[in-house]
């Protein structure tokens, strides 16, 4: 039977359909592989979205720029200091810096 015809039938609520559709989404599309993943350009596509929504605070994004230039220059094993690294260096290789947070404590 169709989604339709068990709603309209009172079979099944809009909330549990709503329930429904979330849990097979997230089963389809919920783990982030990485680019060998078939899903890699949709997954990256709607990050691009949320982040031009500007509705991430800004802590839950600030360590992902360090997370990216220590896999770009890891850190030698056994140094319990690594380099401080400036504003400039991170510029230089191509990452995004800050300039700034909006009143919800986003970047901007």
């Amino acid at each position: 039977m169709s989604a339709a015809k068990d709603i309209a039938e009172g079979r099944i609520s809009p909330a549990d359909l709503d329930r429904l559709a979330l849990e097979e989404c997230r089963a389809l599309f919920g783990h982030v592989a990485g680019p060998e993943d078939p899903l890699w350009e949709l997954h990256v596509d709607i990050a691009r979205q949320v982040l031009a929504l500007d509705v991430l605070p800004y802590n839950e994004l600030a360590g992902r720029p360090r997370v990216h230039r220590d896999r770009l220059q890891p850190v030698p094993e056994g140094d319990e200091h690594p380099p401080i690294r400036n504003h400039r260096s991170d510029r230089d290789m191509g990452l995004p810096v800050p300039h700034g947070l909006n009143v919800n404590g986003c970047i901007h």
